[in-house]
């Protein structure tokens, strides 16, 4: 008999559930993984919602000119809208809130994509070409410091980059993917974007989202669209796995078990040995505390499920990342019934996560992180609050379930 074991709210807002199922536990993520969790069917309705084309022709309302007599430039409202979608489905997969655009930022980018391009070198510390202006220059220089560059190949334009800073796991850059830690960085609020010629800048080291409260934050997302994390022309890098834990982690105490759940094959990394390749980083890129593995020989296909255990961490941490192709969602809304706060159809442990998610976030911020409907689904007892009682009846009600044949809601079951 399935039976809750569990249920502990600590004051730092902890919390585990344990169930027992024969030799199998389950276990709902506790608060290092603080983010938002996305149903497939809530990403593919973002991305259709938020559109952006990797392969578009960038325009300008003016255009650069990285020779004498240097002109700025400045991209158009459409280009910038494109790459700001880019940025902010990447987010979005990642359980992040949206960022918007300053044009302040995107002045910097785009000085430095074009001191860049003037020097026709890609470097975060470009040199002041003889020929241009000190003021033009300085500005270059503070946004080429300040953002995400890419360049030398004309693919490299503002919504293409994201992908590549995504990726980040060639050998550069796979120590750190520093550039991806900063596009969810979860304290970041604004950014701006600019190009020259094949160079690309995404400025990046905005840290003005004062309620940010998110921790563990890690790509692949536990929804995953395969089309996202992969490699793929001209940057043909498999995908490092990342998770930023906000606070120093000790790499050479760390440990990583990851098992493909059809198979059960394994891959292990640790400061010693590694199936692949194995950093921990803390330097200030986006949050400290990134644990970095790339697993070798593997491959990943819509429908395949991987599970994270990481040990030598102040808490243990486990997650699981389920991979799926955004064509294969239908275009259906989500829909939400009590209990059901993540709209997968069913009333389960992630339901009760959610909800004490969510009981944290109100707890400390005040800035929900749930829809309407959503708040609707969670608020089990209609006291007008989410709480951990309200995560306690859902997980009452999925322990009866488990034990019983009848078909019975959970409207139904309140009232026994």
């Amino acid at each position: 008999m399935k039976k809750i074991i569990s249920l502990i709210m600590s004051a730092a807002m902890t919390f585990t559930f344990v169930l027992p199922y024969g030799d199998t536990e389950i276990f709902a993520e506790d608060s290092v993984i603080n983010i938002a969790e996305h149903t497939p069917q809530e990403i593919k309705q973002y991305v259709e919602s938020h559109k952006f084309n990797i392969d578009y022709n960038d325009t300008y309302k003016s255009e650069p000119s990285a020779k004498y007599p240097y002109k700025i430039g400045e991209l158009s409202d459409e280009s910038l809208e494109n790459a700001l979608n880019a940025l902010n489905c990447m987010r979005y997969i990642a359980g992040l809130q949206e960022v918007s655009l300053n044009s302040e930022y995107s002045k910097l980018a785009q000085a430095a994509a074009l001191v860049d391009n003037a020097n026709n070198e890609l470097t975060h510390y470009p040199e002041q070409p003889s020929d241009m202006p000190d003021e033009l220059y300085e500005l270059g220089k503070k946004g080429a410091a300040s953002s995400n560059i890419t360049g030398g190949k004309s693919s490299h334009t503002p919504a293409y980059s994201i992908l590549l800073y995504m990726n980040d796991s060639d050998s550069s850059n796979i120590a750190r993917v520093g550039h991806r830690r900063w596009c969810i960085n979860p304290i970041m609020n604004e950014t701006g974007f600019g190009m020259s010629g094949s160079y690309s800048a995404m400025y990046s080291i905005d840290m003005n989202r004062t309620d940010a409260i998110e921790t563990g934050v890690c790509w692949p997302a536990k929804n995953m669209p395969v089309e996202y994390f992969s490699s793929f022309e001209s940057y043909p890098y498999s995908s490092a796995w990342s998770i930023s834990m906000g606070k120093y982690i000790d790499g050479e105490k760390v440990e990583v078990t990851l098992t493909r759940k059809s198979d059960s094959k394994k891959w292990n990394f640790s400061d010693t040995s590694a199936d692949g390749d194995f950093y921990v980083d803390n330097s200030y890129r986006g949050q400290i505390g990134c644990i970095i593995f790339r697993p070798s020989d593997i491959s990943y296909s819509a429908g395949d499920a991987f599970n994270v255990k990481i040990t030598g961490t102040e808490e243990p941490i486990e997650y699981t990342v389920n991979f799926f192709s955004l064509s294969d969602i239908l275009n259906e809304p989500v829909t939400y019934s009590l209990g059901d706060v993540n709209g997968d159809g069913l009333t389960d442990a992630s339901d009760a996560s959610a909800v004490l998610a969510e009981y944290a976030v109100l707890s400390t911020t005040k800035i929900s992180s749930l829809n309407d409907e959503q708040k609707k689904a969670a608020d089990i007892n209609s006291d007008g609050f989410i709480d951990s009682s309200d995560a306690s009846k859902i997980l009452g009600f999925y322990s009866y379930l488990s034990t019983t044949s009848d078909s019975v809601g959970i409207e139904e079951w309140l009232l026994f």
